[in-house]
């Protein structure tokens, strides 16, 4: 009886692992790590969102941090609805695929077959539009928060429409890629007229409503409820901006649905188990044409392994979905940030962690308090060469570097324990230490930035 119980309790152990190869790996420790990665990103300001990761059907983490709404102290969580930008045009794409199958339309479609009149409509395609080929200028590059007056209310497609049909095309269709929400734009107005149903509706027959998708949907300017995320333009110690919002008929097709991390990965399952296409289609869907780009997907290598997915930026939100389906692993991290933000580089963080894989840029470290005073003595311009100088500065009684013509922003610096000061930033790995003369007197900064040292001299 004994032997049966330490037999069944060791089955129950290793159901609790998840092997790689002959790696095995904890869950629970993958989960803290993933934790702490996150919560030092949100420390250091680099990530104030939910995330949610999913490695071979056991689900690691789902949890939110910082801030959804910091004026009413209200935090994110597993539940906070975001806006996820341009991974919209996977759900425009999967539906145009849809309509395909049912011989409803092909790929080889011309838009004037669709849009009769519309200027080289004859030489530009379903398919160009879905992979970026087409030409056709991309309407977003004209929207600024200046606009918003417009943009933030309801708008007819014929007026978005007029922002770029008369443009010229910036290449011969299918010649070349250039990213253009103009083409999902009008892959959306196809919808319409080819199923009689608004693009909206399409969308929720076809994957929400299926999938049981309950808390996504378009229209986040109207929507009413507590879980509903304040869009930030920036989200630092220093400022906290509240951002323009869009409403969902600026971005429609190309960039309108709003989310939770949960959904997100009920449609990222939806997506490796081949469900709404034929296994033929998400085949198709997912090959390569130019720039890395398929069907609405962002196609690449991470780890070795071919990864798919799809980023997103919208006034007040940026999100990412990566998927590594070799692996089954399922990365969903959505931010009501949009400037200061990086959830590229984080998704791929999160995957090496997950993976158990090293991985470079910012590591935690200690930081230690320096009074006001005692920072002053860094002040001052420092020179590398003729093009390349920076100006450290106190403000609010913290140290700051920035090199405006460099494009550096005023960018926080922090003491450690050692002596020297670090950059926080997820992506790199920057140490900084001033270099003193015999009289005290700071004379050099010596910037380390992975093993290699750069000297800066104090001129001012």
């Amino acid at each position: 009886m004994k032997k049966w119980f330490l037999l069944i309790s060791y089955i129950f152990f290793l159901s609790q692992q998840i092997t790689k190869g002959q790696q095995v790996i904890n869950p629970q420790n993958i989960a803290t790590q993933l934790n702490d990665f996150l919560q030092m990103a949100n420390r250091f300001y680099q990530f104030n969102g939910s995330a949610i990761i999913s490695y071979r059907g056991t689900i690691l983490l789902n949890k939110g941090y910082g801030f959804k709404n910091i004026a009413g102290n209200e935090m994110n969580d597993s539940g906070t609805i975001f806006q996820i930008g341009s991974v919209t045009k996977e759900f425009t794409s999967t539906i145009i695929l849809l309509l395909k199958e049912q011989g409803r339309l092909s790929l080889q479609d011309k838009l004037s077959d669709y849009f009769p009149g519309y200027p080289n409509g004859d030489k530009i395609t379903i398919r160009q539009l879905l992979t970026h080929t087409s030409g056709i200028y991309n309407y977003t590059s004209d929207l600024e928060r200046k606009d918003s007056a417009i943009i933030c209310h309801p708008v007819s497609k014929e007026r978005i429409v007029q922002q770029f049909i008369n443009q010229p095309l910036d290449f011969t269709p299918g010649t070349k890629y250039n990213y253009s929400n103009s083409g999902y734009f009008l892959l959306g107005m196809i919808i319409e007229k080819v199923t009689g149903k608004p693009w909206e509706e399409n969308v929720r027959e076809h994957i929400l409503t299926p999938l049981g998708m309950r808390h996504t949907g378009f229209d986040f300017n109207g929507l009413e409820s507590a879980d509903k995320a304040q869009g930030y333009q920036f989200f630092n110690e220093e400022h906290q901006h509240p951002d323009i919002s869009w409403d969902s008929t600026v971005s429609y097709a190309a960039g309108s649905v709003y989310s939770t991390t949960k959904d997100m990965l009920t449609w990222a399952r939806a997506v490796t188990d081949k469900k709404i296409l034929s296994a033929d289609s998400w085949k198709e869907a997912l090959t390569v044409n130019q720039h890395g780009y398929g069907y609405g997907w962002e196609i690449d290598t991470v780890y070795g392994s071919k990864a798919i997915g799809h980023n997103g930026g919208i006034p007040g939100f940026s999100s990412e979905m990566l998927l590594i389906p070799d692996q089954d692993l399922k990365i969903i991290v959505l931010t009501n940030v949009h400037e200061n933000t990086v959830v590229t580089p984080i998704s791929r963080i999160l995957a090496a962690i997950s993976l158990g894989k090293p991985y470079s840029g910012f590591k935690p470290k200690d930081t230690v308090f320096i009074q006001p005073e005692a920072l002053a003595q860094y002040v001052g311009s420092y020179r590398q060469d003729k093009d390349h100088v920076v100006d450290v500065l106190i403000k609010n009684g913290k140290l700051y570097i920035e090199a405006i013509s460099n494009r550096l922003p005023l960018t926080r610096l922090y003491p450690d324990k050692s002596g020297g000061f670090f950059v926080a930033n997820i992506t790199l790995e920057i140490e900084l230490r001033f270099i003193k003369n015999k009289t005290g007197k700071v004379t050099k900064l010596i910037a380390i930035q992975n093993g290699k040292e750069y000297e800066w001299k104090k001129f001012g």
